[in-house]
């Protein structure tokens, strides 16, 4: 592949910051769930999804017109920076943890939105047709690798009382602010990373122009001239959100309040989805 060096990078900034996110992502439903704020989470969890709604069309228009490698960059300083500084303020006890709970789940949440469609477009860039189902294949080992490392580790640091000897070190529970500081710095690992990215794009782009609303109208159209693809795109998302209320809603509360047990038991469980 002639891109491969470029390729490598990029797994390797989207597996370590991946595995800090979903440590993340896995400690706030757990959190509202231990405190009995789930109905304040859902309501939250709610509007977050219908600004995603708007997020994620906009955010299709920026991955068209701009370098995606450079909206990687910003995506990066901006989420490490806003996180790194709600982390802090959690610390110091400034503020209410739900808001800033909900803040960080905001953030990550409309990062996916951006991130993941910006990642394959920019996979794509820099690969060979004749090599699509291969990079495919790789991504697909790294995010169910990075997804169950992101559930050992928000098991083994959410601890709920329960230390752990472990090279001769105790590893005590962690507070939320210390989740956030630990996904702080992994955006501005894979920053270090990505911006070592070198590569010679396959295809040459044309940059899109014309206004936010001409671009949409494109892409409405071309969805309206292949019917199919919107449909497999509306039937494949329908199961994306029964994942998501299993994930983020039911599966912690089902641990909370039925099982009864402690944060760490939910955190496992993803390991095994």
């Amino acid at each position: 592949m002639k891109n491969i060096g470029a390729i490598r990078l990029l797994l390797m900034a989207n597996f370590i910051s991946g595995i800090a996110q979903g440590i993340s992502m896995i400690s706030i439903p757990a959190y509202f769930a231990r405190t009995d704020q789930s109905n304040w989470f859902n309501i939250a969890y709610a509007i977050i999804t219908c600004v995603s709604l708007f997020w994620s069309l906009y955010g299709g228009t920026l991955i068209d017109k701009y370098n995606r490698k450079h909206i990687f960059l910003a995506l990066n300083v901006f989420n490490g920076l806003a996180i790194g500084g709600i982390a802090y303020l959690e610390s110091m006890n400034l503020g209410y943890t739900n808001y800033w709970a909900a803040a960080v789940f905001a953030l990550t949440f409309w990062n996916y939105n951006l991130h993941y469609p910006c990642f394959y477009a920019f996979m794509q860039e820099i690969t060979e047709k004749e090599n699509y189902n291969k990079i495919a294949s790789y991504i697909e080992v790294q995010s169910q690798m990075a997804s169950a490392l992101a559930g050992a580790g928000a098991a083994l640091l959410l601890g709920g009382g329960l230390t752990t000897s472990l090279f001769a070190f105790e590893i005590e529970p962690w507070t939320l602010s210390q989740v956030f500081a630990l996904d702080a710095c992994t955006y501005f690992v894979a920053l270090i990373i990505i911006y070592a990215i070198r590569f010679v794009p396959i295809a040459e782009r044309k940059e899109e122009v014309g206004t936010v609303a001409e671009r949409l109208k494109v892409g409405y159209q071309h969805l309206n001239d292949r019917p199919y693809i919107f449909l497999f795109g509306v039937v494949t998302h329908a199961v994306f959100v029964v994942v998501l209320l299993h994930v983020f809603n039911l599966a912690p509360l089902y641990v909370a309040q039925h099982l009864e047990a402690q944060s760490q038991v939910f955190a496992i469980s993803e390991v095994f989805v």
